[in-house]
């Protein structure tokens, strides 16, 4: 199964508990963050999304549904892994 794939099928299991406008709120607090947060040099949109999931997770401890928390995690850390070689990889090339 893909990330995209295993995102797909958490999110359906996310709108299940929250609606579309909520969100979308949580969506644009997220990208807030993120801009904030984010270096120069960072993929601003996968940045986005990690905060969106975090986000989200946040939402879901709230709301104790702590399988969507660990689908959250498990995306969440691959992200990062990802951006942490996108960064060595800059730096081996400077």
């Amino acid at each position: 199964m893909t990330l995209k794939e295993y995102g797909d099928l958490t999110m359906i299991e996310i709108k299940k508990v929250l609606t579309q406008q909520q969100l979308n709120n949580i969506y644009l607090g997220s990208t807030i963050k993120a801009i904030r947060d984010s270096k120069e040099d960072d993929n601003e949109e996968t940045i986005t999304k990690i905060q969106y999931m975090r986000d989200i997770q946040s939402v879901m401890e709230k709301k104790e549904i702590y399988e969507i928390c660990h689908h959250l995690q498990v995306m969440i850390k691959i992200l990062e892994g990802r951006i942490e070689k996108s960064r060595e990889n800059k730096e081996v090339n400077n």
